[in-house]
């Protein structure tokens, strides 16, 4: 009690000051926190707005997850920038992290300039990230997996590293359904199909 009153007597803060100065403290203390870094945008621009950089790092990232697909593939990172989705409002949070991550690991933030071991370290450390941080590397792997081996964005072309040839390039309905499906199907008990 003689605490509060010694604090009310000098007058220097009122108690809306002193709560301004403890969510100051607070929110300091949580700045480095996932969450408050993407609500608060608290990662450098570049990561926004530098497409090559963006270009290059998410480029890496896929061929880091998927180590056969071609880094010059058209549409191998497109997925990333699909307004349908709503990763691509957090790219920019998720490559600062994948920067930061690598610069932990490797002394600097050139993702994109490691080896295929290395790539794969940082992003087993995004992948291990508790909070939003480690949900966007689950996704953007998924991300990847999908978009790439379902050739979501190139119907006629499927992905041949999976033998999938895509939209249906001439095959007989048997062939692409597995075979004459009436025979997989329960006899007629009766001749019109109608129940007794």
């Amino acid at each position: 009690m003689s605490c509060r009153k010694n604090f009310a007597k000098s007058g220097d803060y009122s108690r809306r000051t002193f709560l301004g100065l403890m969510s100051l403290v607070i929110g300091g203390s949580l700045a480095g926190c996932s969450s408050l870094r993407i609500l608060l945008n608290s990662y450098p621009d570049k990561y926004d707005h530098d497409f090559e950089l963006q270009e290059r790092f998410l480029r890496s990232f896929v061929c880091t997850v998927i180590p056969t697909a071609p880094a010059d593939e058209p549409n191998l990172i497109r997925v990333y920038s699909d307004e349908f989705y709503p990763f691509k409002k957090y790219c920019g949070f998720f490559l600062s992290d994948l920067a930061e991550t690598t610069r932990d690991l490797n002394g600097h933030e050139d993702f994109d300039r490691l080896d295929l071991a290395a790539r794969t370290a940082v992003v087993e450390r995004g992948l291990d990230k508790d909070g939003p941080a480690g949900r966007l590397y689950t996704g953007a792997v998924f991300m990847a997996q999908y978009s790439f081996f379902a050739g979501i964005y190139d119907d006629e072309g499927g992905c041949s590293l999976i033998d999938f040839p895509g939209a249906n390039q001439g095959y007989r309905p048997n062939t692409m359904t597995g075979g004459e499906i009436a025979s997989h199907l329960a006899p007629h008990q009766t001749v019109d199909g109608n129940p007794i």
